[in-house]
């Protein structure tokens, strides 16, 4: 990956939302303050934007690579767009729009780049310039269990200054709501369009993901192909919200889009069309048409003048010198008109009433904490089914249990013992990690997304995950716990079910944590399901249950050590047997010395090697938390895992 740099006037310009880390660009952004009034005039211009890759592979026609030094990818952009204006950035497949669109949003972090950013004529730097602008993603990615009301009160109260009241920020919520006419379903649930039976369509969403952008009140919106996904009737109703977001609030409203229909196309009040790296068309919309006409390229009555825009310019068929001729042709063309509306040196200034929001302004890292975990727990609570799915799922068990397992202090209670307490802990594992699995996958794409934002840190969303996790996890082995521990006829003791209960509960946890591991690193439910086994088996087999750790092959014995169910078995036989039972056996069972092959609670132990190092049950205990929190641990790596992942996926 390039490595580049940011000049900033800013101290927190490292700490800034999604541009913040190794990667930086050359272009300078220096800032100016930002103003909070909604009737001044913006003027985003850019100059001489260049961007390039080093070391570029590129496939051939035969199917074989060939690494070429320097790519050049824009070459030399300059434009400008205005507030109250919607300005669409349009170009075929390669042209260079989508790098221009995110090196303008301070969003490219692949690339080699130079050149020059200014906002009234001054320049941004980066933590300054994500102040006063925001960037709306193709998908509405958002979490489908909870509301409108919900997902805009939580990036509220993550995003606006600290110092903001509730009031305020509700206040802030109840306007964005309003402006893009989500009134009527700000308290329902988001649910899946097409699936859910009730929920949002892909209008209201797309609208909604508008809405979490408006929130912090940008003077700039960045907007990628709003219409993606949407027929003709529901890119026109997103459109003209976005219409009226620009008019009413005097926002730059910068739209890449892909072949739009004839009615989003003449919504648009200024154009910036791409060819080859380059600016092909720079102004108005009407006057796109005429300008090819112009050139000899003129444009059928019942054709969609975006569909003959593209195909003028498309250079995929190998003509690149026809296609340069109407890029020379433009700037020829624009250099010598009187009214050209090309960078200039000098435009309004910003009033300097409104600085940016300073680190104190921020969130504290308690208050993102105590937010993210509200909204999982919240989340928790809204999924009822896999809420009631789990707590049957414990009920149902533990009776199934309680009715196969009535245990007695006969040779045959003894080795029963056994068998209930590693099929329970069998249980709390396979279960917790099931379900954990499908959880994180299901919240993947909203995590990487507002990670990306900026909203949060990877290790303030894990933590809130681990919290959130523990009381449900707590819960669902209590239940299940009370059933079993009272019906198969264990030790009736307050104090050993109390840690029949810790025990269960640490591997459950252990468990919900190995899945959060196994869906960060591989993404798909699927894969994780079928590796669950994998990760799981190894561990059954040398817990000391299956077979003796004598019978294992030396080279194989080490993994006792690393066994998460021998510690949570043995310590359950510990605390059931220890100094505790006295077992009686039939006269035909009886050695030739008289005596019962298993006579007591500490030789049932010695016999599964469960009195071994480590000694006692607390040991095995806090063994366990070392397990919790080294799943954690590696839970981490696999999200950041997922986020550098994605990185690459987008940059390829």
């Amino acid at each position: 990956m390039s490595s580049t740099s940011y000049t900033s006037s800013s101290a927190d310009s490292a700490a800034s939302g999604p541009a913040s880390g190794s990667e930086s660009d050359s272009y300078t952004f220096v800032t100016a303050g930002s103003s909070n009034e909604n009737d001044e005039e913006i003027v985003l211009e850019f100059n001489n934007i260049k961007v390039w890759v080093e070391n570029f592979k590129a496939t051939k026609a035969d199917g074989s690579t060939e690494v070429i030094k320097r790519r050049d990818i824009l070459r030399g952009v300059s434009g400008k767009v205005e507030s109250g204006q919607m300005t669409m950035l349009m170009g075929a497949s390669g042209a260079g729009k989508t790098t221009l669109f995110n090196v303008l949003a301070g969003r490219a972090h692949t690339v080699e780049s130079s050149g020059s950013i200014l906002v009234n004529g001054k320049h941004f730097g980066l933590a300054e310039f994500q102040e006063i602008s925001a960037y709306v993603t193709q998908d509405a990615t958002f979490l489908n269990s909870m509301t409108p009301d919900d997902i805009l009160g939580f990036r509220a109260n993550m995003l606006l200054p600290y110092s903001m009241s509730a009031e305020e920020k509700q206040a802030r919520v109840d306007d964005v709501i309003e402006l893009l006419g989500l009134e009527e379903v700000r308290n329902v649930r988001l649910g899946e369009p097409g699936v859910s039976a009730r929920g949002l369509n892909f209008v209201q969403r797309k609208k909604l993901n508008v809405a979490a952008a408006l929130l912090v009140k940008p003077r700039i919106l960045f907007v990628d192909e709003p219409t993606t996904g949407l027929d003709a009737a529901m890119a026109k109703s997103v459109m003209l919200s976005l219409q009226r977001v620009a008019n009413s609030r005097k926002l730059v409203v910068f739209c890449t889009i892909h072949q739009p229909s004839v009615f989003v196309y003449n919504l648009f009040d200024q154009a910036l069309i791409m060819a080859l790296g380059q600016i092909a068309y720079s102004g108005s919309v009407d006057n796109i048409v005429p300008h090819l006409d112009k050139l000899g390229y003129e444009c059928d009555e019942f054709k969609n003048p975006a569909d003959h825009v593209i195909q003028v310019l498309d250079s995929r068929d190998g003509d690149e010198k026809r296609v340069q001729k109407l890029i020379d042709a433009y700037h020829a063309d624009a250099s010598s008109s009187s009214s050209y509306a090309g960078p200039s040196e000098v435009v309004a200034e910003i009033n300097d009433d409104g600085a940016p929001m300073t680190r104190s302004d921020r969130i504290p890292w308690y208050g993102r904490m105590y937010q993210l975990t509200k909204r999982a727990l919240k989340v928790t609570l809204y999924n009822d089914k896999a809420l009631k799915a789990s707590v049957g799922q414990a009920i149902v068990f533990g009776i199934l249990i309680g009715i196969i397992y009535s245990l007695d202090n006969s040779q045959a209670g003894a080795t029963d013992r056994v068998g209930l307490l590693f099929l329970t802990t069998t249980n709390a594992i396979f279960l917790s990690l099931q379900g954990s699995v499908f959880v994180l996958i299901a919240e993947r794409a909203v995590f990487l997304r507002e990670v990306a934002d900026g909203i949060y840190s990877m290790p303030a969303y894990l933590v809130s995950k681990v919290a959130s996790d523990l009381p449900f996890q707590v819960l669902y082995q209590l239940l299940f716990s009370v059933i079993v521990y009272f019906t198969t006829g264990l030790q009736q003791s307050l104090g050993r079910f109390l840690i029949f209960v810790l025990v269960q509960s640490l591997v459950a946890l252990v468990g919900s944590n190995l899945g959060l591991v196994l869906s960060a690193f591989t993404g798909d439910a699927a894969t994780s399901t079928a590796l669950a086994p994998v990760i799981i088996a190894p561990s059954m087999m040398t817990a000391g249950v299956l077979i003796s750790t004598e019978a294992i092959p030396v080279f194989l014995r080490w993994l006792k050590h690393v066994s998460i169910l021998r510690y949570a078995f043995t310590a359950l036989l510990l605390n059931e047997a220890e100094d505790a039972l006295v077992f009686h056996c039939t006269p035909e069972l009886q050695l030739p010395n008289g005596l019962c092959p298993i006579n007591t609670g500490n030789e049932l132990i010695a016999q599964r090697n469960a009195n071994q190092e480590p000694t006692g049950i607390w040991s095995r205990v806090f063994i366990l938390v070392g397990f919790y929190v080294f799943t954690v641990f590696v839970a981490y790596l696999g999200l950041l895992f997922s986020v550098r992942n994605q990185r690459k996926t987008k940059r390829s």
